[in-house]
């Protein structure tokens, strides 16, 4: 049976059940489809292709194999296929699509994603928290939510470019954060308002549900914080990115920059950074291992958000 799906705006008919997204009528005419099916590894030889141990991608295809899990392959911006090594794989398969295709096929029609959480403040601006896996971007969003601010992205967003208003907008489409299990204290006193589902098997990581923080509609974006972890005192802190470092950290902000000039359109990609330049503030975010969360998330909300909006 296929589906149709709304991922961040991408229109993708799909015959594999995506857990945790509204289905719909299949689509009329979709951005892409998903399906299983066998996947070949693309030949040798192929004019302006870069091959990799286990990748091999041009403006055509792309193709992915994760050893024991699944191969991947992309043709041009609306096929998606998807063979699994063993048919018990197929959950850990799909979280490999989340991670690395998915940026990918949004990136092939023309959607910017960016590898960052990112919250909504009371004073109606959106902030983006990129960084490393591990840095704590989840937890800071939910931090800040658990405070007075509002979700709009746990790992990825994307940004859009409106052209009447001239700023960037983005929305919430999922309404959860997924978490390890020694971040559940970070919940104490809301444990009645928010629930927690058990996301991986053996593994300690929680899905919790955050949609009484979520904000549907689209909405303006402010900043970008880079987060730097640290391992000397504690302290947290933020430095303006400004001329030349501005220009060339906003070069290199998509998802899957490495390979963004390969497989999307270099103009809009230009275009695309050109625009964070000149219409968004960018951030180093230095904290500390020793920092608590909540610390961050009270600087930002007490020393950031606030000046920014007097701007």
């Amino acid at each position: 049976m296929i589906s149709g799906y709304n991922l961040y705006g991408l229109r993708l008919n799909s015959n594999i059940k995506l857990k945790g997204w509204k289905e719909k009528k299949p689509y009329i005419h979709p951005h892409s489809t998903l399906e299983f099916g066998k996947v070949f590894r693309p030949s040798d030889g192929l004019e302006n292709t870069i091959y990799r141990p286990f990748s091999v991608y041009n403006k055509e295809i792309f193709f992915l194999e994760i050893p024991t899990i699944a191969k991947y392959i992309i043709y041009n911006s609306n096929k998606v296929v998807i063979e699994l090594y063993h048919q018990n794989k197929k959950n850990a398969g799909l979280i490999f699509f989340w991670d690395s295709i998915l940026p990918i096929l949004l990136l092939k029609n023309n959607f910017y994603p960016v590898h960052a959480s990112a919250i909504l403040d009371k004073y109606g601006y959106v902030h983006l928290f990129a960084g490393a896996r591990g840095d704590g971007k989840s937890k800071l969003a939910t931090a800040l939510c658990l405070k007075g601010n509002f979700l709009i992205s746990d790992d990825l967003c994307v940004l859009k470019w409106d052209k009447k208003q001239k700023t960037f907008i983005t929305k919430s489409y999922t309404k959860h954060v997924d978490l390890w299990n020694d971040c559940i204290s970070m919940f104490d006193g809301y444990t009645k308002e928010i629930k927690a589902l058990y996301l991986r098997k053996k593994i300690l990581k929680y899905r919790f549900d955050l949609s009484a923080y979520a904000k549907p509609n689209y909405q303006k974006v402010k900043s970008i914080f880079f987060i730097k972890v640290f391992n000397e005192e504690m302290n947290v802190h933020t430095t303006p990115l400004k001329g030349i470092k501005k220009i060339n950290t906003s070069k290199n902000i998509i998802h899957s920059k490495d390979i963004a000039h390969v497989i999307a359109k270099d103009q809009n990609i230009f275009k695309f950074s050109s625009l964070i330049a000149q219409h968004l503030d960018l951030y180093t975010l230095n904290r500390s291992r020793l920092t608590l969360i909540n610390e961050t998330s009270d600087y930002l909300i007490n020393e950031i958000f606030t000046t920014t909006a007097e701007r």
